[in-house]
């Protein structure tokens, strides 16, 4: 089956509230391209270190440091994963500004 190009925004949210994203760019299968690109990304950030390579430098982001990570656009569902289906955002996330 012919590959494609799909470009994601994926999202880093740290534990100091600091977010960083990134535009990157994956091949996949054009007729279904989910399952692929999931498993891609899982395998990414399921590391220590997930390394992204730009066309300067090569970032490796320390994944302990990650609190929450987002993608867009929504990658499918899998059958594989737990997960609650039919989410929707109500309100943003927040954080305080106690200083500890």
């Amino acid at each position: 089956m012919p590959k494609q190009a799909y470009s994601l925004q994926i999202s880093f949210h740290y534990n100091n509230g600091e977010k960083e994203s990134f535009l990157i760019t994956e091949t996949a299968d054009e007729n279904d391209p989910y399952p692929e690109l999931r498993q891609r990304i899982q395998e990414l950030i399921s590391q220590k270190w997930c390394p992204l390579h730009t066309a300067e430098e090569t970032i490796y982001i320390n994944m302990t440091n990650v609190d929450t990570i987002s993608v867009k656009p929504a990658l499918g569902e899998s059958d594989e994963e737990l997960s609650f289906k039919e989410a929707q955002r109500i309100t943003a996330l927040t954080r305080s500004s106690k200083v500890l």
